[in-house]
């Protein structure tokens, strides 16, 4: 099994509860290819790969009187959710407004799976986390939301 985590991902978080592994992207201008070199590298079909690139990142339009395929803009990719499974893994990925959701669940070499996503993972800086979890802090508090002491 060869599984290539493409530099195009970057991963912001991750989470682990013993059945399945949930990873959090970085949604940027490079999560098409991305998600495209991962699930090759998984070993997805060409055909289902092509049709869930197509299924997410275009869309048909219809301008006057012709039709086309056009590209959506990653922020109105939003509250989307796409499921994809072949013999060795299950995926549901969901589309939210700053950051993808990755689930992956494995039948055999789960743990192979971990390693390689940890070892070749480009993680966000110290500095940019802080950020973030002030950032989040301060929308809860907007709304209402106050973290249990």
């Amino acid at each position: 099994m060869k599984i290539i985590l493409p530099k195009e991902l970057v991963l912001n978080g991750t989470n682990n509860d013993g059945v399945r592994h949930r990873y959090s992207l970085d949604k940027n201008s490079d999560l098409m290819g991305g998600l495209r070199k991962l699930l090759i590298g998984l070993e997805f079909k060409e055909k289902v790969i092509d049709s869930f690139i197509r299924g997410v990142f275009f869309k048909e339009t219809q301008e006057d009187e012709s039709e086309g395929t056009v590209q959506r803009e990653l922020e109105d990719i939003v509250d989307f959710v796409e499921a994809l499974k072949n013999d060795k893994y299950e995926l549901d990925i969901f589309f939210g407004k700053e950051k993808v959701i990755l689930v992956i669940r494995i039948k055999e070499n789960r743990e192979k799976l971990i390693d390689v996503m940890k070892e070749k993972s480009e993680w966000i800086s110290e500095e940019e986390k802080e950020k973030r979890l002030g950032y989040k802090a301060e929308s809860n508090k907007e709304i209402g939301v106050e973290k249990e002491k």
